[in-house]
């Protein structure tokens, strides 16, 4: 039989990373491998033990980082017949990986420095790259202004941290990303070509039958998001443009499903702009539940800057159009079937094409949207993965 593992640093809250997580291991099951989830530390809210077999996550949860990283070398050394597939803590890894003479491949899910306070952007060996990068993208530019004062000692870590990151990405046998953005950024950066696969849908969705969502049917026009509640998310201009398109279409709501540390910040925003009524934070909202929102939504948005939106995905294969930032690769395809939107991630822009995309019943047939979707399941998706793999 063969075996797989996958690697993932820190596996505590939900997100759209995990949810990838959580399918490869599904994929990979389903294919006969011996599969393992490998991390250093597990949150057993997540509940990932209803879905994966709970023998079958490893978990070493030592103080630090260097007593992990001692802990994940014996595991690699005591299982060098395995495939090995790194989905964050890349570093950690590479480290690991290097003192158990181990290969394995990289899969990365979002682009690089897609933090407010990433500094490893002013090491000399990525400055380069990195500023070539941003001034051709509105996200890096706004997301990754930071102030290049490190003292020393600081300026000293970044660069011994970006050459270990460095060696990390070339020293992968295999990269896989999900955009061609992404895959640009890793030739500049590192000089290496990645594979671009991309897929965020199971296959029963497209005979899936919603559930009528009852609560706030008195509201014309019906508008979701479903996202971690983070600055990244860019949920505040989506609720001031919202709040511009209520001056014209007061019947109007907006649903944000997910949980983060920016709860607060959007509720006090809410509160301010008083639009209680029609703007409505919901929580987390479990898997089960997923596809009755989209399909009780006529319009789902999300301007955050990331590689592919599983959520836009899963949106339009149960019939509702998406709204999403123009940063990330379009998908052309889709372009043209009115269900796909994109704008700039500002609130004027916002508002305008929510109104516009709100406005178009020039609809591409519901078969043939579902169609040209079927390319973008798990299945697709990670088939391909475990070709390159087993390459």
């Amino acid at each position: 039989m063969k075996k797989i593992v996958l690697f993932y640093k820190r596996l505590v809250k939900p997100g759209g990373a995990e949810r990838v997580l959580l399918k490869e291991y599904q994929y990979f099951k389903s294919k006969h491998y011996k599969t393992k989830i490998v991390c250093f530390e597990y949150n057993d809210s997540l509940e990932f033990d209803k879905e994966v077999d709970p023998n079958d996550i490893i978990t070493f949860n030592k103080k630090n980082t260097v007593k992990n990283i001692f802990s994940l070398i014996t595991y690699l050394k005591n299982n060098n017949d395995a495939l090995y597939l790194c989905n964050s803590g890349y570093i950690d890894f590479y480290i690991a990986s290097a003192m158990s003479n181990t290969d394995y491949s990289l899969h990365i899910h979002q682009p690089s420095f897609m933090s407010f306070n990433e500094k490893d952007k002013y090491s000399v060996f990525i400055k380069k790259a990195f500023e070539k990068l941003a001034n051709s993208n509105y996200g890096a530019k706004r997301f990754l202004k930071i102030k290049e004062d490190m003292s020393l000692k600081e300026l000293f870590y970044c660069n011994l941290r970006s050459i270990i990151s460095i060696n990390a990405v070339k020293k992968a046998k295999d990269v896989f990303v999900l955009s061609d953005y992404a895959k640009n950024e890793k030739k500049e950066m590192y000089g290496i070509t990645a594979h671009n696969f991309s897929g965020a849908l199971e296959n029963d969705i497209f005979s899936y039958k919603a559930n009528t969502i009852k609560e706030f049917q008195e509201f014309k026009y019906k508008l979701i998001s479903i996202a971690r509640l983070d600055r990244n998310k860019r949920l505040d201009e989506l609720i001031m443009g919202f709040s511009n398109f209520l001056q014209k279409k007061p019947n109007s709501i907006l649903l944000i499903g997910g949980t983060g540390d920016e709860f607060d910040n959007l509720n006090t925003l809410i509160k301010d702009l008083n639009i209680e009524k029609n703007v409505r934070l919901l929580g987390f909202v479990p898997d089960e539940l997923l596809y009755d929102y989209y399909a009780w939504a006529d319009l789902f948005v999300s301007i955050d800057w990331a590689d592919f939106r599983i959520t836009s995905y899963e949106a339009m294969a149960v019939g509702t159009k998406v709204l999403l930032s123009n940063e990330t690769d379009p998908n052309e395809e889709l372009l043209s079937s009115g269900y796909y939107y994109l704008c700039e991630p500002t609130q004027i822009e916002v508002e305008k094409e929510i109104e516009r995309s709100l406005e178009n019943n020039k609809l591409l047939e519901v078969d043939r949207l579902k169609e040209l979707l079927k390319n973008y399941t798990w299945e697709s998706y990670f088939t391909k993965i475990e070709k390159v793999l087993n390459a």
